[in-house]
């Protein structure tokens, strides 16, 4: 199933879905949602692996307003809205069978949350090669963006079996 371990007895998804049209919460019992996570203290990661489970990120503005999900994913990887100030995740099964306690607590160990205050040169995420945006991910990691006329960046990665990439902004008096 997925990667994580739980010691306790308490999870972080409870019954039920969130409705695609607005938001809003609704009964389910084929699925599983999480509390909302504020986007600007945590990073929300999803990993459901080759496991029969697909998922979905909902996002909300500041004020708590639905503003889209993703539709169904089964990959690590997803694109937050520039406006996205919250986020909830669904989870279901491929066959849609009914979530019972254990199947709560296997789903429950595929979302995990990053502290976004932790400091690294690096983050968790990943960039979209078609128009440069930040794009989430539990495989890949990105740095802040760097000013070439203010410093040199080096990257040796050896031969630890690590591929980069380097993405290259226009400057603009807007970024």
């Amino acid at each position: 199933m997925c990667n994580n371990t739980k010691t306790n007895e308490k999870y972080n998804v409870e019954l039920g879905a969130i409705d695609g049209t607005n938001g809003a919460d609704v009964v389910s019992s084929i699925r599983c949602r999480t509390e909302k996570y504020d986007l600007s203290q945590q990073k929300v990661n999803v990993n459901v692996g080759n496991s029969g489970i697909k998922y979905g990120v909902f996002f909300y503005d500041t004020y708590g307003k639905y503003i889209s999900w993703t539709g169904w994913l089964a990959g690590t990887e997803y694109a937050v809205p520039a406006n996205a100030s919250y986020a909830r995740v669904v989870l279901r099964y491929l066959d849609n069978r009914t979530i019972g306690r254990s199947e709560l607590r296997l789903l429950s160990e595929c979302v995990t949350t990053q502290k976004t205050n932790e400091k690294y040169n690096v983050e968790l995420g990943a960039i979209d090669g078609t128009n440069g945006a930040d794009v989430v991910s539990s495989i890949r990691c990105r740095t802040e963006k760097y000013d070439l006329s203010q410093q040199k960046v080096n990257v040796n990665v050896g031969n630890s079996g690590i591929k980069y990439g380097v993405f290259f902004y226009i400057h603009t008096e807007n970024t």
